[in-house]
């Protein structure tokens, strides 16, 4: 199954409540997501949906702080 390059990033703005963020493409395992906060590479996080072509989920053990630039990359 090929995997479209249409589509391989979300941008979010934290606002120091919500900790689960939606991604919309497919991956295959767990470690072909990336996430940054405001450019750094975060490691607290889990992800659901793998396997799922519509996608699923990337949930912050702590919510992003106010502000915060999210960006969720495969």
């Amino acid at each position: 199954m090929a995997v479209s390059a249409a589509t391989n990033r979300k941008d979010y703005v934290g606002d120091a409540v919500i900790t689960i963020f939606a991604y919309d493409f497919l991956i295959f395992t767990a470690s072909e997501m990336t996430v940054f906060l405001n450019g750094v590479l975060q490691s607290a996080y889990t992800v659901s949906g793998v396997g799922n072509e519509a996608g699923g989920n990337v949930t912050f053990t702590t919510a992003p702080p106010l502000a915060a630039k999210v960006l969720l990359l495969r």
